[in-house]
């Protein structure tokens, strides 16, 4: 009875496994026939470039200027951060229309998410020329971020000591302990 009892275990976790593997093709067919505004090459470069700047928050849309850029990255980031970056939220709605982003950012479901975009003040053609930024996000991906030389740096200094002292604690034994008795 308990091999009964695991099999149908592993039967349905394998199942649930192919359900949540394949749901994002089954149910993204039914958002492909949704208005595109890149599909149809109704924004120009310069329209992306100003979604790009409205997404970092350079351009100044009254007293109360929002920043997308800062709650989600555009960078990968090592370290924990529970905004999605801008990657994820471009994936998401690459095949919605623009107004679907336009309820999502306007109409948050989450209380926080609520609270931060209340100051949001964008138009219609803002948030198309947004999302023609966020769908050329979409094909490029995170920037990677430049290695820095002084991690490195000091990841070899610390490795040469490490090194030295097990040197000198197993094989040469030059540096005497004077301080225990």
């Amino acid at each position: 009875m308990s091999n009964k009892g695991f099999l149908s275990f592993l039967r349905i976790l394998f199942l649930s496994f192919l359900f949540i593997s394949f749901s994002p093709f089954i149910f993204s067919a039914a958002d492909t026939d949704k208005h595109d505004a890149r599909q149809e090459g109704a924004l120009s470069a310069e329209e992306i470039i100003r979604g790009e700047r409205l997404f970092y928050g350079l351009i100044n849309k009254g007293s109360e200027t929002v920043n997308c850029a800062g709650c989600h990255n555009t960078r990968f980031i090592d370290t924990l951060n529970w905004n999605p970056d801008a990657h994820e939220i471009a994936l998401k709605y690459l095949h919605k229309s623009s107004d679907d982003l336009a309820a999502a950012l306007l109409n948050p479901g989450g209380q926080k998410m609520a609270e931060v975009h209340a100051k949001l003040d964008l138009s219609e053609a803002d948030i198309i020329m947004i999302k023609g930024f966020m769908d050329e996000l979409a094909e490029s991906g995170l920037t990677p971020q430049k290695p820095i030389i002084n991690h490195l740096l000091l990841f070899v200094f610390a490795i040469l000591i490490i090194l030295f002292s097990l040197s000198d604690l197993i094989i040469f034994r030059k540096i005497k302990p004077k301080f225990i008795h």
